[in-house]
């Protein structure tokens, strides 16, 4: 597959079928310095990299940083923080080993109601 990130911005993975998902990132979209960012909406079909599993950056956001290194969950928020200058305190409070924690702990909840806000079956609770 040819390589469809540069390396010189971050390249984020989203679900863009989540309507929680899809509020957020056009929250991120409509800051300064969002164009410095290249958002891929998996909705559509698009040629992901050999790095990012398709069903793996559905089911949890995905992005590649400037270095090329792959990252999923709340890094990638800490991430997009750091690279949005009025959400720049986030992204280094996201940082901290605690605060770090906190938000790991509530995006995995947010993982585990996500299929009912999509309207899903309450199955998707148990995976």
């Amino acid at each position: 597959m040819r390589q469809i990130v540069s390396g010189s911005s971050v390249h984020v993975f989203y679900d863009g079928g989540c309507p929680v998902c899809s509020r957020e990132i056009s929250f991120y979209k409509s800051l300064r310095g969002a164009d410095k960012i290249v958002w891929t909406e998996l909705c559509e079909q698009v040629e992901l990299p050999d790095s990012i599993d398709r069903e793996s950056a559905l089911r949890r956001i995905h992005a590649i940083d400037t270095r090329g290194d792959v990252v999923s969950g709340i890094q990638v928020f800490s991430l997009i923080w750091s690279n949005l200058p009025r959400l720049r305190f986030l992204g280094v409070a996201a940082r901290l080993p605690t605060v770090n924690w906190v938000l790991g702990a509530l995006y995995w909840l947010f993982q585990k109601l996500r299929p009912i806000l999509r309207g899903q079956p309450k199955s998707g609770l148990a995976s």
